[in-house]
């Protein structure tokens, strides 16, 4: 990612996996962000919450989101190797995701809440854009070698540090981590209560 992308007031998705219901494509459960030049992973579980914007028209999320935001510097103008481990079978859910082959999220959580197929979508997608700089400029990020497979062999990656990994849910390298649990209010309108729950630390269990 070229070290401009996000920076001008909106935010910029390189990727994200997207669950579905009914064949209809619902919001991310886990996604890379840049919003503002801030780099952020956000994983998102729990009950559906429900209800109407201000046109009427129902709007559904899931009720439990954890946002982490990563130190900005090294993470631009280079390639970034991704790895993902996901387990979508029920009462064995499980999520991990390494970054040039560190471990920088675990989750045991259900990514696919609805049972059906869970969609990797890569952009740059971005949203936000009305707080944005006049005109919009245009953004350029690179992907290569994408592919999926059963197990890190079948990705051509080294797996002996990718057997091992702790059995909770945990985030490394984070600037800090959020806990925010959306619902309706009143005003049939988005709120959240958010709890930060680690702040400058290398490992923050949640």
């Amino acid at each position: 990612m070229p070290s401009y992308v996000g920076k001008r007031g909106y935010t910029v998705s390189p990727w994200d996996l997207k669950a579905r219901e009914n064949g209809r494509q619902k919001g991310p459960s886990f996604s890379l962000t840049i919003t503002n030049g801030r780099f952020l992973i956000q994983s998102q579980t729990g009950k559906t919450v429900c209800g109407k914007d201000e046109a009427g028209r129902k709007q559904c999320t899931l009720e439990e989101n954890y946002i982490s935001e990563f130190p900005r510097a090294g993470l631009t103008n280079r390639w970034i190797d991704f790895v993902m481990q996901i387990d979508l079978r029920k009462g064995q859910e499980d999520f991990k995701l390494w970054a040039d082959g560190r471990l920088v999220f675990a989750h045991q959580t259900d990514l696919s809440p609805w049972g059906e197929e869970l969609g990797f979508k890569f952009g740059p997608y971005r949203h936000g854009m009305f707080r944005s700089e006049k005109p919009i400029q245009t953004e350029t990020i690179f992907y290569s070698d994408i592919a999926r497979a059963k197990n890190c062999e079948g990705l051509g990656v080294d797996c002996k540090d990718k057997v091992v990994v702790p059995d909770q849910n945990i985030v490394f390298g984070a600037k800090q981590t959020d806990h925010l649990k959306l619902f309706f209010n009143n005003k049939s309108q988005w709120d959240d209560v958010t709890r930060v729950i680690c702040k400058a630390r290398s490992r923050c269990s949640f």
